[in-house]
């Protein structure tokens, strides 16, 4: 009798040996197949023509002022070109050609400017850039010759910092979730959703919010191709729901900072 039952045992462990490794090689089998199937879907996907035109277009790009921003109070303390560029850069600068400073309408050069030589400020070039009012576009721009510290190489060249005088304290919007940017986003978002991507333009529109908090001289300056768009982004920056905590001096006095929004597709 204990013979019969060693064996039954011995043919029922046989058995499941055999079941367990069939079982694995399915599981295996169905691996393989997955995989396979996987790799054939990824291969038969159509590449996009233009993988950008499958993303959200992003149409408002920024808020603030037209370039790197300086307080007047910043501002007032330059003396030389290494202010605006740092010592790393201007330890490689041999010698001037030019160093002006110059007004900007927009991005536009006028001649509304005051010459120089050297590395260094003249006194009529400090006192010109201590008289320029809040929201001013300033170009300062510095021809040289540069060394190159690995090689010794000498060359021309030449730096062109891009600055808008702002308040020591700029405007602020409340009363938004995130901030004006977010507002802009959402509200405009409904009519762009259907535009013609190829035949969007960098757009940049200008606007000043007062010492009042109040929105005023709103304007178009660069078209994004579209008028109706552009008459929209105007709608919603003067009929904004929320306020405006207005801009302060170094002084704590209240007073007027021109702002601009950059939209349409991505430009300068």
């Amino acid at each position: 009798m204990k013979k019969n039952i060693i064996i039954i045992g011995i043919g029922i462990f046989i058995l499941g040996i055999a079941a367990f490794g069939l079982f694995n090689q399915n599981v295996a089998d169905a691996d393989q197949a997955m995989k396979s199937n996987t790799e054939i879907v990824a291969e038969d996907q159509p590449e996009a023509d233009n993988p950008s035109e499958i993303k959200e277009m992003e149409f408002v790009h920024k808020v603030g002022p037209r370039f790197n921003s300086i307080t007047k109070s910043e501002l007032n303390k330059a003396t030389d070109f290494r202010f605006f560029i740092g010592d790393e850069h201007a330890d490689k600068i041999v010698s001037y050609k030019r160093l002006d400073v110059i007004i900007l309408e927009d991005s536009e050069q006028t001649d509304i400017r005051e010459k120089g030589t050297g590395g260094d400020l003249t006194p009529d070039q400090i006192k010109f850039l201590g008289s320029v009012d809040y929201s001013t576009n300033l170009l300062v721009y510095a021809d040289y010759v540069e060394k190159d510290k690995t090689t010794g190489e000498i060359y021309e060249t030449h730096w062109t910092p891009y600055l808008t005088v702002v308040p020591e304290k700029q405007a602020e919007y409340v009363d938004f979730p995130e901030s004006f940017i977010d507002y802009l986003k959402v509200n405009i978002k409904p009519a762009t959703t259907m535009l013609p991507n190829d035949q969007l333009k960098p757009g940049l529109l200008y606007f000043t919010v007062s010492k009042n908090g109040t929105i005023s001289k709103t304007r178009i300056q660069n078209s994004s191709g579209f008028e109706s768009l552009d008459e929209k982004m105007i709608e919603l920056i003067e009929k904004a729901p929320g306020n405006w905590i207005p801009a302060k001096n170094a002084k704590g006095e209240k007073v007027d900072q021109e702002l601009t929004v950059s939209f349409g597709i991505m430009g300068c």
